[in-house]
């Protein structure tokens, strides 16, 4: 089967578990072209660093055949835009505001699959030792929501918590708001931040490119989840029992397993 995904990072993640999915229903390998438009956001880095990006990561997933950046030669056609999936949601949120279906239900409604059993949609290349055992959180420039930070950090710190990022800055936001030393590691491609998020013992992030992340590794974690797009993941929670989630005092989830309890 042929496929085109767009940006932005984290909705490319979100992606793949359609394309995971309608591979294995069609018993097939898929051949993945990556673009900027075609119903997508725009990569905020441009599709050539987002391709190198992942390249690696993307190969080394088994329903994966082939990966491309889109070229013109290729008949439109004969693809499966992962991008549709936005048509259902400019819907939705006309409405009233709020998004109201989650991830999995809103992918396999729009391409025709039954949600699995199996969560996970994505395998890490190799273990990243300096996550390995410890909380690993991530907070991007938007997307922020009322989870009280500062509490988490008071009650984990030293060498038990990391914060991990492909953009420095991200880290030097987040140092200025909370109080508090978290060591940072600083990666340099999406590769390599899933090999860290997939060693973690817990992850705590917002709801970007990270959280997708560990979202697709079904590693357990915490979500800062945004009023109007917090539906997306809140009700994750019938297919995975590794998410926990915090809007506000009023509206949060924690398994029972959760080392976090808010």
């Amino acid at each position: 089967m042929n496929f085109i995904s767009g940006g932005l990072m984290g909705d490319f993640i979100q992606s793949l578990f359609a394309v995971k999915n309608m591979c294995e229903k069609n018993n097939c390998k898929a051949n993945l072209f990556i673009t900027d438009g075609h119903g997508g956001d725009v990569f905020s880095y441009g599709v050539q660093k987002a391709y190198d990006d992942v390249v690696r990561l993307v190969y080394h997933q088994q329903y994966i055949q082939t990966f491309q950046i889109l070229n013109k030669n290729v008949v439109g056609d004969s693809l499966v835009n992962l991008n549709m999936w936005r048509e259902e949601a400019a819907t939705e949120f006309h409405e009233d505001g709020e998004y109201k279906t989650c991830w999995s239900e809103r992918l396999a409604k729009r391409f025709g699959f039954d949600i699995p059993s199996d969560y996970k949609w994505i395998t890490p290349l190799e273990v990243d030792y300096r996550t390995k055992d410890k909380i690993v959180i991530h907070r991007s420039k938007h997307r922020w929501g009322g989870l009280p930070w500062q509490k988490i950090l008071d009650e984990f710190h030293g060498d038990k918590i990391v914060f991990v990022t492909t953009n420095r800055h991200e880290y030097d936001l987040f140092r200025e708001k909370f109080r508090g030393y978290v060591h940072i590691i600083l990666l340099q491609t999406i590769t390599e931040l899933v090999n860290a998020i997939g060693s973690c013992k817990y992850f705590i992030g917002n709801q970007s490119a990270p959280f997708s992340i560990a979202s697709a590794l079904d590693v357990p974690r915490l979500a800062e989840l945004e009023a109007g797009v917090w539906k997306f993941y809140k009700d994750e929670t019938k297919y995975s029992k590794n998410l926990s989630w915090y809007l506000s005092e009023e509206e949060k989830y924690f398994t029972p397993e959760s080392i976090i309890k808010l």
